[in-house]
């Protein structure tokens, strides 16, 4: 799980992204790419200066809460 957090002209949240690994043939760690690929393994938790959605939450912000998708 990686978090970046950005602060800059009226935007403040934080990005959260997640890869998930598996083994290839040789043993060697690689990104899973049709499980990474899911919508919620990334998302932001943000105030951003817009009327119709001020606030956004992301609700997978630990490994616990990725558990239960």
């Amino acid at each position: 799980m990686q978090n970046w957090e950005i602060r800059n002209l009226g935007i403040y949240c934080d990005f959260y992204e997640m890869r998930a690994y598996t083994k290839n043939k040789e043993g060697k760690l690689v990104i899973d790419t049709d499980i990474s690929a899911d919508p919620n393994f990334s998302g932001m938790d943000s105030v951003v200066d817009d009327d119709k959605n001020p606030k956004r939450y992301y609700k997978y912000k630990t490994a616990a809460a990725v558990k239960n998708i």
